[in-house]
C-alpha cells in the first residue's frame, strides 16, 4: 500500500501534473499548460446555435462542419445532412429497409451504386488467390503470398524500437517522427490538448477531433467520420468483414487493433502501468479510468 508521500515523490519523479478543473494527468509540463487553455473562458460564440468556443479557429471549423451551405440536404427522418441531393436519397433507403443493388456472386444487398461498386471492385473483380484462412483476396499473386506469412505463428513484421525511451514503432516513418519528440524538433503543437507533431499538415489533420468537422460520410449508412481510415474500419461493419484472426482460439475480427487487444488476453500482456501505484492494464482506456481513483489522494 502506498503511503501518500509515497505518491508525491512518484508524482515528483514523472512530472506527474493534475488539472485544477477536470482533475486530468500529464507526464508533461507543456502538454499541461495546453490544455489549461481549454479552460479558459469560450469568447467565441456561433450566432447559429449559441455553441461557445475558446479559440476563434474552433468557431471556423464548427461553423464549416455544422452549418455550411454545402451540406444543406438533410434527412428529415434522422437530421443527418448531405452536399448532394443524390447522398440524401441513397440515405434515405436505409430507413426503408429497401435493397437497390444485389451482387449475383455472393447475392449481398446495397443501397447505392457506390457502395455496391466498391464492393464489386474489392471482392469479385480480378480475383485470381483467395487466402483459406480468412478469406482475403489478390490479384497479384506476390501480394497473396506475403499475405499468406502472415497467418505463420513464427511470422514477426520488423519494427524500429526507440533507443531513448525504448517505445516499438511499426514504420520507419513513424520511428523517424518519434526521435523528433527527444530532439525539440516537433515544433507543432496542439493548443487544446498539448499533442506535438513534426509536420504543420498533421497538427492540421489532428485538429479535425477537436472541431468536431466529419467529413468522410459512409455511403451505405450515412455515418460521417472525422478520419478516412476510421470510416473504411465502419464499413467494415455492413460487409461483416472480419479479415484478423487470433492464432490461439481462431476468434475473428474486423480490426487489427481489436485482435492485438484480444491477444493481450492470452498472452497475459499489460503494456500500460500505473505511474502511481503498481497497477498495470491491457488498455490505455482502462488505465486513465483506473487514474481516477487516485484523484482525490493528493491535490497539486
Amino acid at each position: 500500500m502506498y503511503l501518500i508521500g509515497n505518491i508525491f515523490r512518484l508524482l515528483e519523479e514523472k512530472t506527474l501534473r493534475k488539472c485544477a478543473h477536470c482533475g486530468k494527468l500529464f507526464k508533461s509540463e507543456q502538454k499541461f499548460r495546453a490544455h489549461l487553455r481549454y479552460h479558459r473562458e469560450k469568447t467565441f460564440y456561433c450566432e447559429v446555435c449559441n455553441k461557445k468556443f475558446v479559440f476563434q479557429y474552433q468557431l471556423v471549423l464548427h461553423k464549416k462542419a455544422s452549418h455550411s451551405t454545402g451540406r444543406s440536404y438533410v434527412c428529415k427522418i434522422c437530421g443527418s445532412s448531405f452536399t448532394t441531393k443524390p447522398y440524401l436519397k441513397s440515405h434515405e433507403r436505409i430507413h426503408s429497409k429497401v435493397f437497390t443493388y444485389e451482387c449475383d456472386n455472393c447475392r449481398r444487398g446495397f443501397y447505392n451504386k457506390t457502395a455496391f461498386k466498391h464492393h464489386y471492385e474489392v471482392h469479385h473483380k480480378g480475383v485470381r488467390f483467395q487466402c483459406e484462412h480468412c478469406d482475403k483476396n489478390f490479384m497479384d499473386e506476390y501480394y497473396f503470398k506475403r499475405h499468406l506469412h502472415t497467418h505463420d505463428p513464427t511470422f514477426t513484421k520488423a519494427t524500429y524500437t526507440c533507443e531513448i525511451c525504448h517505445k516499438v514503432l511499426k514504420y520507419s516513418r513513424t520511428y523517424s517522427n518519434h526521435l523528433k519528440t527527444h530532439t525539440g524538433e516537433n515544433k507543432y503543437v496542439c493548443e487544446i490538448c498539448g499533442k506535438v507533431f513534426g509536420w504543420r499538415q498533421s497538427l492540421k489533420d489532428h485538429m479535425v477531433l477537436h472541431s468536431g468537422e466529419k467529413p468522410f460520410i459512409c455511403q451505405i449508412c450515412g455515418k460521417t467520420f472525422s478520419k478516412k481510415q476510421s470510416m473504411v474500419i465502419h464499413e467494415r461493419t455492413h460487409s461483416q468483414t472480419k479479415p484478423y484472426t487470433c492464432p490461439t482460439c481462431n476468434k475473428r475480427f474486423s480490426q487489427r487493433g481489436s485482435l492485438k487487444m484480444h491477444i493481450r488476453i492470452h498472452t497475459g500482456e499489460k503494456p500500460f502501468n500505473c505511474k502511481i501505484c503498481p497497477k498495470r492494464f491491457i488498455t490505455n482506456g482502462l488505465l486513465k479510468i483506473h487514474y481516477k481513483t487516485h484523484s482525490s489522494c493528493y491535490q497539486l
